[in-house]
């Protein structure tokens, strides 16, 4: 993809991940920043045959890729080409687990602004959205062209996941609640 700003997206194609919103932003994203490429990574092959007309309803083919299921050993390498990481989910409030893995790569990271997301995203680590095209497409502009910003975010949610989300964390807090049941013996 070379050097063109990269907006990726990880994880299972279902309706309620919002892989269609992110497609309508990424076509206003592309009017604004014809370099910046959507990597979409996941899903079913009749549900990126499904995608992909609808990207090419949207003129949208030559700046999107869809890669189809990858193996988790490859994730590093999908997150690392990232410019920006992007949850467009439509609906749901259990907590999106590849929002973990969005955090510990320090990349900057654009969610809408959902339960499913603000359970562990605020607007001190991540760019949280109203799941709008507009808004989700504004919010991947940002992210590319606020460096500064987008570094403080991508620190600030590395530090939060390492603090309150890894497996040191979670000992502890399994070792403080056993404690507390002990102690109230």
């Amino acid at each position: 993809l070379g050097d063109a700003p990269v907006a990726v997206y990880t994880g299972n194609l279902e309706g309620y991940q919002g892989a269609e919103l992110l497609l309508r932003a990424m076509s206003i994203v592309r009017r604004t920043r014809s370099d910046v490429r959507g990597v979409i990574v996941g899903g079913e092959p009749e549900q990126i045959a499904r995608l992909k007309e609808i990207a090419r309803s949207l003129d949208l083919l030559a700046g999107c890729s869809f890669t189809g299921k990858r193996p988790m050993e490859e994730m590093p390498a999908f997150m690392s080409m990232a410019s920006v990481l992007v949850s467009p989910r439509i609906r749901g409030t259990n907590t999106a687990l590849k929002l973990y893995t969005y955090m510990q790569s320090g990349k900057p990271i654009v969610a809408t602004k959902l339960a499913t997301h603000t359970q562990v995203l605020d607007d001190e680590c991540a760019i949280l959205v109203q799941p709008q095209p507009d808004d989700l497409a504004a919010g991947i502009l940002r992210a590319i062209k606020e460096p500064l910003l987008a570094d403080a975010l991508g620190r600030e949610a590395r530090a939060r996941v390492a603090a309150r989300y890894s497996l040191a964390s979670f000992k502890a807090k399994v070792q403080a609640a056993y404690r507390e049941v002990i102690n109230d013996q």
